[in-house]
Parts: C-alpha cells; sequence; structure tokens
C-alpha cells in the first residue's frame, strides 16, 4: 500500500513539472497557457491529498497509540512518515504544545490589554480546545469502524460455516476496538472541565464494545452447534443490552460535548 501511495505521489511530481512546463509554452496535451497553469494547482492539490495519506501502521504499534501518533503529526503539519518514528511524533507534539502555548500567550496578552483582572485564570483558546477534541473524536470514529463493520458483515452472512468464520472475525475486531478505546482520552488543551465528563463517556463506549464482543463470542457458539435454547436466549439478551449501552454512552458523550461547546463537533461525526 505505501509503494502505491508514493508512487502516486511521485507520479503527481512528474505532472506539476509537466504544467509548468506547459504553463510557460503549451505543448502536447497542453493548448493554452492557462491549461498548464490550472494542471500545476490540480497537482499540488493531488499531491496534497496523496500525502495526508498515512502509511501502514507497524505491528508494534497499538491502533490507540497510532492513531494519536497520526493525529498529532497532521496537527503540526509534519510528512506523512512522522508516525513511523518516535523522534518525529515527539517533534510533531512539542510543536503543538508550543503552538499552542503560543496561543495561550497571545490569549492572555490581549486580556491583559483589554484590563483583565491578572488573578484570573486565562481558560484554554477555544479554537485550540476544538482542535484536540476533534482529533480524539476522529480517533473515536476509526476505533469503532472495524468492530461494527464486521458486525455489519456477520449479520448479513448466510450459512453455518460463512456466519462462523464472520462471527469470529467480529469478536476479534470488537476486542481490539474495546482495548483501543480504553487507552483513549481527551487531553488538554481541551479543560479539565469538559475532560471530567468527556472521558467517562470514552470509557462507557470501551464497555459498551466489550459487551459487543460478548454478543459476537455467544453467535460463534450457536453456530458452532450450541444452539439450546437457553444459549439462544442468552445470545439474544447479549445482543439487545449492546445495541442499548451503545445507545446509552452516545447519549452521554452527546450532551457532555454540547454542554462543553463541541456542538458542531459533535454534528460533523453525526454526519460521517
Amino acid at each position: 500500500m505505501d509503494g502505491i501511495v508514493n508512487g502516486i505521489g511521485v507520479g503527481f511530481i512528474l505532472v506539476l513539472f509537466y504544467g509548468i512546463a506547459g504553463w510557460i509554452k503549451p505543448f502536447w496535451l497542453i493548448k493554452r497557457r492557462w491549461h498548464g497553469a490550472a494542471t500545476v494547482v490540480a497537482s499540488i492539490m493531488g499531491f496534497g491529498v496523496v500525502n495526508d495519506v498515512p502509511p501502514s501502521r507497524p505491528a508494534d504499534i497499538t491502533p490507540a497509540a497510532w492513531i494519536q501518533r497520526v493525529g498529532v503529526c497532521r496537527e503540526a503539519n509534519m510528512d506523512r512518515a512522522c508516525p513511523l518514528t518516535s523522534t518525529s511524533v515527539n517533534e510533531a507534539t512539542a510543536k503543538v504544545k508550543a503552538d499552542n502555548a503560543a496561543a495561550l500567550a497571545a490569549a492572555s496578552a490581549a486580556s491583559s490589554t483589554a484590563g483583565a483582572q491578572p488573578e484570573v485564570a486565562i481558560r484554554p483558546d477555544p479554537a485550540a480546545q476544538a482542535a484536540s477534541f476533534m482529533r480524539t473524536q476522529t480517533a473515536l470514529s476509526h476505533m469503532v469502524r472495524p468492530c461494527d463493520n464486521a458486525m455489519l458483515k456477520a449479520s448479513n452472512t448466510k450459512g453455518v460455516y460463512g456466519s462462523y468464520a464472520a462471527a469470529t472475525q467480529a469478536e476479534a475486531a470488537c476486542k481490539i476496538t474495546m482495548m483501543a478505546l480504553f487507552d483513549l482520552k481527551f487531553q488538554e488543551p481541551v479543560s479539565s472541565e469538559a475532560r471530567a465528563e468527556l472521558n467517562p463517556a470514552l470509557n462507557c463506549f470501551a464497555f459498551a464494545y466489550g459487551e459487543r464482543r460478548s454478543t459476537m463470542e455467544a453467535a460463534a457458539k450457536l453456530m458452532d452447534g450450541d444452539q439450546r435454547p437457553s444459549k439462544v436466549n442468552a445470545f439474544r439478551g447479549l445482543y439487545k443490552d449492546a445495541l442499548a449501552r451503545t445507545q446509552e454512552c452516545a447519549v452521554q458523550y452527546a450532551k457532555a460535548a454540547v454542554k462543553y461547546g463541541f456542538r458542531d463537533e459533535v454534528a460533523k461525526m453525526a454526519r460521517s
């Protein structure tokens, strides 16, 4: 996958040079100078999109840690290879912290100029809070997707053998999601008050996806031949409880996010 992405990136660079040459003097497929200019703009935009695609996750890095690495590297505008090395990730983290500190200093200066009382604590910059919140929320969305997709696939699979395999795969996917969610936390500059309510909501999601894992484990046992009425009823109960718990967590999360000013960010996740 990385080789394909790198090849596409090189292709956009070659197209960029071709567009520059055609902009100076039209030739071959470029008949007008504005064609060359348009080619330059398109190649730059295309290269930006390709460069934003993260590299493949190494096996020794957990999914939760990888998503955090990618997020901080993107916020720091580092190159796509940044998440692969701890040195680059540390540089990106330092840059983000420095930018946030600069924003807070600017807010402090503006507050002082406006005659604010020096003893009043300066709250984190709203833009910095929103960016940090969105980074964690994006990680949440990415973490739950493999389990959700695997469960959907299992529910649509026909036949005992196929259903057993799909349920087993869904159980494994939901276990990874559960473990990743337990490691996920909102960080500064999201305010401590917001984190005190948002992080328990993330823990709620972790338990909910643990229940989904148990549901898929029960489904696999049913497909493996243990279809006693008691087991069928237990599976139905697990499935119902898992869905209800996920809904409760979503409500808890949304209420906390809206309460602390992240209504627009939550709306983006709902639309995705």
